[in-house]
């Protein structure tokens, strides 16, 4: 019977160990969310518009983020993109869309995206809770150049990867400003990818390893709230 009467205790004593824990680990997800995000929950939708319309480029579309407690969905509906190139999607830390050519080679080139509109904050690919996991992942337009995407993470896991000190500063890719909420109102969403066989000028640039054409800029929009509606 003492025996026994052990066992419970030492059982016992474990869920209560284990109950600590879970607690503490909601603890820390909920005040990353109550801190920074609660206020932002809500739908908010960007509206696409070409960019480099030199290059013949007529891509439109919209990307929408929701939020709603601790779920952060992401889609897009993307129309008019080259047929058959895998199209990289980001949302930028800037708060506007790049308007101007900075070199005047006729082309908008990814290096003058970042420049005008801040590093890529999110990339929107396969794995939404870690910049750098899941981001050679972009979704390949179909022969009529439309592509749609959808993918969806727990806003405390994107929030704690965004908020660790950056592992390269001389990437493109930036974690949030210390203290800074995400604030997903007006920050800017680009769409990338151009057929190989364009032909650019030698002095658009592409990154790191990745062609210039696979990295120039075809459509961006802002994101703007429209309601706290669900899909």
């Amino acid at each position: 019977m003492k025996s026994c009467a052990r066992c419970s205790t030492y059982f016992s004593f474990l869920l209560l160990l284990a109950s600590c824990g879970k607690s503490a680990e909601k603890g820390h997800h909920t005040s990353l969310v109550t801190a920074q995000e609660l206020s932002d929950e809500g739908r908010y939708r960007a509206s696409l518009k070409p960019l480099n319309p030199g290059l013949g480029l007529q891509t439109s579309g919209t990307v929408e983020f929701l939020i709603e407690g601790d779920d952060l969905r992401i889609s897009s509906r993307v129309s008019g993109a080259p047929a058959l190139v895998k199209h990289y999607q980001h949302l930028l830390r800037g708060k506007s869309c790049p308007v101007s050519d900075a070199n005047g080679d006729g082309v908008l080139d990814f290096a003058e995206t970042i420049s005008a509109s801040g590093p890529i904050l999110i990339p929107i690919d396969s794995d939404l809770s870690n910049q750098l996991v899941g981001m050679d992942y972009g979704p390949i337009a179909s022969s009529a150049g439309a592509f749609s995407y959808q993918r969806s993470t727990s806003l405390s896991s994107l929030l704690d990867d965004l908020t660790q000190p950056d592992p390269d500063r001389s990437d493109a890719v930036a974690k949030l400003t210390t203290g800074a909420p995400l604030s997903l109102d007006g920050r800017a969403v680009v769409i990338l990818g151009l057929d190989s066989r364009e032909r650019l000028p030698s002095t658009v640039a592409g990154h790191l390893s990745e062609p210039p054409e696979l990295m120039t800029p075809i459509a961006c929009g802002t994101l703007v709230r429209v309601g706290d509606e669900g899909p």
